[in-house]
């Protein structure tokens, strides 16, 4: 992602299926709870059509600290995110260290992208219904998979 000065990627990308026509299912880390039902239904859906399954997962590096510094271990960020995903058919998982994660996340998502965003049911808006609308006003569509 050398467009970013803001973000540094860990674990890059595996690009093998870019620009094979399948489609590109994106799920965000948000919760490992969330996220793991996130990849079910992102599972469900990439059963149905060719695609990939991507996780992206941002580590929000507060400004004292050098970017490639995250302030929670590499290790358990990348152990946490691989533990999540297991047993799920995901094509890539990649981990951004970065300043700010909503424009991270939204560069480093691919033209025709499709989120899969698990939240909570609540009456108030919680962050993952905010990452929807913002991923939604940039021109990406976005499945929410409500949880009890």
């Amino acid at each position: 992602m050398g467009t970013n000065p803001m973000a540094h990627i860990i674990e890059p990308c595996d690009s093998r299926d870019v620009g094979t026509g399948m489609l590109d299912i994106v799920v965000p880390y948000t919760t490992p709870q969330l996220t793991r039902l996130a990849l079910k239904k992102a599972e469900e859906l990439a059963s149905e059509i060719p695609s990939r399954i991507r996780v992206l997962r941002m580590q929000r590096v507060p400004f004292p600290l050098d970017l490639p510094h995250s302030p929670v271990s590499l290790a358990i960020i990348q152990q946490q995110t691989r533990q999540v995903a297991r047993g799920i058919r995901a094509s890539e998982i990649t981990i951004y260290l970065t300043r700010d994660p909503d424009e991270t996340l939204i560069k480093a998502l691919r033209p025709g992208s499709i989120l899969v965003i698990a939240t909570r049911k609540r009456w108030w808006r919680t962050p993952q219904m905010r990452l929807k609308r913002l991923c939604e006003k940039n021109g990406f569509q976005v499945v929410l998979v409500q949880s009890k």
